[in-house]
């Protein structure tokens, strides 16, 4: 033992535990025996260790898993000594088959009781061997031994002149070494081929056509021995492969190839199954047929292929009514020309597409049946609507032959009942004096367009009653009669169309609407509310307005029609150029326009008002009206005495009532501000009296002037006077008023 700093421990009495393990020179570890022991100072350990394998080896020692100085440690083995029943036999290149009158060789390896290969043999060996025939005597012998025929084994070389199965008995020291005796195979190396047999390489003899079948020839000698090209010098594949059909009628194999495996002796045959049929492969060598030829296959159609399939219409010209039963017939084959039965699951694979002519799909039901077990498959479908159309038949975008197919729908007989109306204008609400269009369609059962036609009757009801007053054209062309018509009073109507048989054409009644068509300010109308044209100053006056187009027809104020006119108006009077602005304002309902107008004539009277739509005088513009400043007017002013009575007694009391006038002689129909400058009682040369007359209104366009008889009477206070009523220019009708003052009571009575 040995301290960190190389001094030998004497006397260690601590735990040293080593590992330790042998490798052979690649680092694998072999099996070992190692024993470790400390001398009598413990100054070393000591570390014995056996092994069964031979050859150059390492000792590996280490102490926690570090290696100890030296470590490892190299040595070799040496093989032990030889053990005759260890030696083992060897074939070289794993070949036991040999032509006679070749040499064979056999090694025989050198082995100890341990299996190690003995390479040098320093001890005196003999090598014995013989040759068994399996039946027979055989004709084999022994041509030479070599005990150092190479590194660990000797070789005995032979010859046989004879074919068959043989054994060869080797031994070592007289001892049988292990596995002998070893079996051999001598061959004439000529192919026999009533021992030569073949075979499907697939688990069975039915091939799709476009297939390679692929045929396995066993290539035997005369003992049945398989021949292997790599032992004979590349025997050069010699038979000869034809195949008939079960008529017997030769057949060509297409693109036929041999090809020989050099390790297992098997020749292979390839050819491409195109023709579907029964056939019978026959396969020869030097005119003999090897065992089972012929070899019986059958190719059935391989996959299809869209390319070779041919559809065809079944009336051949592919013209069709719109109530026939469509049917093309396809025929499958597979790439090489094979017919292949129609089935579902076949007939499923194709995508059947419908189309115009002008590229638009058209969808229809189509239906894909097998015709009977045949070749045939059947897609029927029924196109109700006439024109030229096309049939795409493919599969993943590969089309049939012919595709698409053209095919035309001609249109069936005329059908009164499926003979329809169509309204060509936009809205069903048309503008008075525009035109209406309708078309009257002629079809078959299927609304296809037909060149026959009905007599149509027509005829028009508004709001319930029959309506003559209609400009009406008709004209008949392809398919379908034209008609257009002109109405200009509004209203709802109804356009019936009839066939000869009186009945209503699908479609028929037509409903719709007449509009007003656009305002015409010349035609509109105007008319005063309650018929009063009358106002005085600051009143305003209501015209109601009626919105009439082109045919007298109203104008709904609300309409779009009437929402972008533009009104003015002015007045002007008798007598007077002056024209005044008039606000106007603006309210709707349903039917008419109210304008409410402030007027601000330049002066009272008769005056009249123009009324303008987008700057065009409306119908019945000018509108008379009469306009007055609610102010008395003297001249037209009337007076009388109440009661019919001008004599008064003293005392009493004078009562005249005047009915005031403004200045166009209306009665006032307002009582504020009413006051007569000029009010008085005089005697009748013109004196003024003390009399004082009071004027009172007492309803609107009546005042009362009233006035105190004084009791006592001075020689001017009795007798007759004047009231006289006015103002500094004029005094009222009648004025002055002449009455009497009595003493006593008053007698009589007048106007």
């Amino acid at each position: 033992m040995i301290d960190a700093y190389d001094n030998i421990i004497k006397s260690y009495s601590g735990k040293f535990q080593l590992t330790c393990y042998i490798t052979d020179i690649t680092g694998m570890i072999i099996p070992s025996y190692i024993q470790q022991a400390y001398d009598g100072n413990s100054t070393y350990q000591l570390l014995s260790f056996s092994t069964s394998i031979a050859g150059d080896l390492v000792l590996h020692v280490e102490e926690d898993n570090e290696s100890v100085i030296g470590s490892p440690f190299t040595f070799y083995v040496d093989p032990g000594t030889i053990s005759p029943s260890a030696c083992q036999g060897l074939w070289p290149s794993n070949f036991s088959l040999f032509r006679n009158a070749d040499t064979a060789t056999f090694h025989v390896l050198y082995m100890d009781s341990y299996n190690n290969t003995i390479l040098n043999v320093s001890v005196a060996v003999n090598i014995s061997a013989n040759i068994k025939a399996e039946t027979g005597s055989g004709n084999a012998s022994i041509l030479n031994i070599d005990l150092n025929g190479g590194p660990g084994y000797g070789t005995i070389d032979f010859v046989s002149f004879s074919s068959g199965n043989f054994f060869l008995e080797v031994m070592v020291n007289d001892v049988e070494i292990s596995e002998s005796p070893f079996a051999f195979q001598i061959s004439s190396g000529v192919i026999d081929a009533s021992n030569c047999f073949g075979e499907w390489t697939s688990a069975n003899s039915t091939f799709e056509a476009g297939i390679y079948p692929s045929f396995e020839i066993v290539q035997k000698d005369e003992f049945n021995n398989t021949l292997i090209d790599s032992i004979f010098d590349n025997q050069i594949f010699d038979f000869d492969v034809s195949s008939v059909t079960d008529e017997g009628s030769p057949y060509e194999l297409a693109n036929l190839t041999f090809l020989i495996s050099p390790d297992d002796g098997l020749g292979t045959v390839q050819f491409l199954a195109t023709d579907c049929g029964n056939f019978s492969l026959h396969v020869t060598y030097n005119g003999t047929e090897i065992k089972g030829s012929p070899f019986r296959y059958v190719v059935v159609p391989g996959p299809i292929s869209v390319e070779q399939c041919i559809g065809f219409w079944d009336n051949e010209i592919g013209v069709y009514g719109a109530a026939d039963m469509i049917s093309l017939l396809l025929l499958l084959e597979d790439a090489y020309g094979n017919n292949i039965t129609a089935t579902a699951s076949a007939l499923a694979k194709f995508t059947l597409q419908t189309k115009s002519v002008a590229g638009v799909d058209y969808s229809i039901n189509m239906v894909s049946t097998p015709q009977n077990n045949s070749v045939y498959g059947v897609i029927t479908f029924t196109n109700r609507k006439a024109g030229e159309y096309l049939l795409y038949i493919s599969i993943n975008s590969s089309s049939v032959e012919g595709s698409p197919f053209s095919y035309i729908i001609e249109p069936g007989v005329l059908s009164p009942a499926h003979c329809q109306v169509v309204w060509l204008n936009k809205s069903t609400s048309i503008n008075a004096g525009s035109q209406g269009s309708v078309e009257v369609l002629f079809v078959d059962a299927y609304n296809n367009s037909v060149s026959s036609y009905i007599n149509v009757t027509m005829f028009f009801t508004r709001d319930g009653n029959s309506f003559d007053d209609v400009s009406l054209s008709s004209r008949r062309q392809q398919g379908l009669q034209h008609i257009d018509f002109i109405i200009t009073l509004s209203g709802n109507y109804l356009f019936h169309l009839v066939d000869g048989a009186s009945s209503d054409i699908n479609g028929s009644p037509v409903g719709f609407s007449i509009i007003p068509a656009s305002v015409l300010p010349s035609n509109c109308k105007g008319v005063w509310v309650d018929d009063k044209n009358t106002f005085q100053s600051g009143e305003s006056g209501s015209l109601k307005v009626f919105l009439m187009d082109a045919y007298n027809n109203l104008v709904s104020a609300s309409s779009d029609a009437a929402s972008n006119l533009a009104f003015s108006a002015f007045t002007t009077c008798l007598g007077s150029t002056k024209k005044s602005d008039v606000s106007i304002g603006r309210s709707f309902d349903s039917s008419m326009i109210y304008f409410v107008l402030n007027f601000n004539p330049s002066k009272a009277g008769h005056c009249v008002l123009y009324v303008l739509i987008n700057q065009i005088q409306m119908g019945g513009s000018p509108f008379p009206f009469t306009y007055v400043t609610g102010q008395v007017y003297v001249p037209y002013c009337i007076g009388y005495w109440a009661n019919g009575t001008n004599v008064f007694e003293r005392d009493g009391q004078g009562i005249l009532n005047v009915m005031l006038k403004d200045e166009i002689n209306t009665t006032l129909s307002s009582t504020a501000n009413v006051t007569f400058s000029k009010l008085l009682v005089v005697d009748l040369i013109g004196r003024a009296t003390k009399m004082i007359p009071k004027l009172t209104v007492s309803e609107p366009g009546l005042a009362t002037v009233m006035f105190k008889i004084l009791p006592t009477f001075n020689s001017s206070s009795k007798g007759s006077f004047f009231l006289r009523i006015g103002d500094t220019s004029a005094e009222i009708q009648g004025s002055p008023f002449l009455f009497t003052v009595l003493q006593g009571i008053a007698w009589r009575s007048f106007h």
